[in-house]
């Protein structure tokens, strides 16, 4: 633990002082309010097609819905994405359409078939993004339909992101919500309102609203907020739909090096209609960095913490909002090499998670008592 916060700080610290200024964290769409507006085309048409292949050394114990007990397989192969997507992004009437199949692995917790009930496709079915904006000026819009979270310095599918896998803190946060938002810019300055069913519940009455300071090219600093209502129940995306997100992501972009440290503050408040108790919390911070290596060659690297608030003997039915149990909590360390030329890429995934605290069998090998899980994912793919 003390060798994991001591790699966090000197990633960190090296980061701050060698480089300065980060763009989106995202190779692709960046999970903000609307697309980029482009003067054209004004219809882009665009696919994807990847496919993954998992490596992992102490599987987690339970969470695969393909195996009698639940158990996840030591080697898994996916389609990661097989998307159709359609976007107009000029004019005042905009929209975005995105269909497919797709995965959406995660560090340290088990992996699902593509096509899996309770998991991956079957999370937000197979139109995750579709959209309505009206922009009547170049400051000023409104969006309606399935949008992405405005949560988060991580996006929800794979080839969005310089990591395949998503973080360990990215698994508290929600990725797809139904509903409208707002957004007016002024200066270096971009607010964001809007209400939604928060974690895809269904149960609509979240409110959303986001902050975006943009002072020069290189930086920027956002604020969002996420505030469900507080009787909202599980569902499958979701353990606890009930909690409150508080998040803060500064981007900072030099030469070859993009960076975007962020900090992640939950809380569930105490509900009696779902056997809440007490009100619980979480809080998680990591650093995300991508560097050019010049050619077809970038490697990226993600290091995370995260730790539930309260303790092992805790009962309330949301003291979990890690996902080990009460009282428990992770360290991820995640790095990618990438190559990347014209329309095809490949690139590898080294993760390595450690849990602190887990309740009995909720973590990794057969006995799920283990602490520790190292896993290797490859993928490969175009994107058109």
């Amino acid at each position: 633990m003390r060798s994991f916060i001591v790699l966090l700080v000197a990633v960190a610290a090296v980061a701050f002082t060698r480089f300065s200024s980060l763009a989106n964290p995202s190779p692709s769409p960046s999970p903000s309010p609307t697309p980029t507006p482009s003067p054209s085309p004004a219809v882009a048409y665009h696919a994807i097609l990847s496919g993954t292949l998992a490596f992992t050394s102490g599987v987690n114990a339970v969470g695969s819905f393909d195996s009698p007990t639940g158990m996840d397989r030591p080697t898994r192969a996916n389609v990661s994405n097989a998307f159709a997507i359609v976007t107009k992004s000029s004019g005042i009437l905009q929209y975005g359409l995105q269909t497919g199949v797709y995965s959406i692995p995660v560090v340290g917790f088990a992996g699902n078939k593509t096509i899996q009930r309770g998991a991956n496709t079957n999370l937000f079915g197979p139109v995750p993004l579709a959209y309505l904006e009206c922009a009547p000026s170049s400051n000023f819009n409104v969006s309606a339909g399935v949008l992405a979270t405005l949560i988060g310095a991580e996006s929800t599918f794979t080839y969005q992101d310089w990591n395949i896998q998503r973080g360990a803190v990215w698994n508290v946060e929600n990725a797809v919500s139904r509903g409208f938002r707002a957004s007016m810019s002024s200066g270096k300055l971009t607010a964001t309102l809007g209400a939604n069913d928060g974690f895809y519940s269904g149960h609509f009455g979240a409110a959303e609203g986001s902050l975006l300071w943009v002072p020069d090219a290189s930086d920027s600093l956002l604020f969002v907020t996420l505030i469900p209502n507080v009787r909202t129940p599980a569902n499958a995306t979701a353990s606890v739909a009930n909690k409150a997100l508080y998040n803060l992501v500064y981007t900072r972009t030099r030469g070859n090096l993009q960076l975007a440290p962020y900090l992640l503050y939950a809380q569930s408040p105490a509900a009696q209609s779902l056997s809440y108790t007490r009100t619980e919390s979480a809080f998680g911070a990591a650093v995300l960095a991508d560097l050019a290596l010049g050619g077809p060659w970038s490697v990226a690297a993600r290091v995370e913490t995260l730790q539930n608030s309260s303790s092992a003997t805790d009962t309330s039915a949301n003291a979990d909002l890690v996902g080990y149990g009460a009282g428990s909590g992770a360290n991820t360390i995640t790095v990618t090499p990438t190559w990347k030329h014209g329309q095809t890429f490949a690139r590898v995934d080294f993760s390595e998670a450690h849990v602190i605290d887990s309740a009995p069998g909720l973590a990794f090998g057969a006995s799920g008592n283990s602490r520790d899980q190292f896993r290797a994912v490859l993928e490969v793919g175009v994107q058109i």
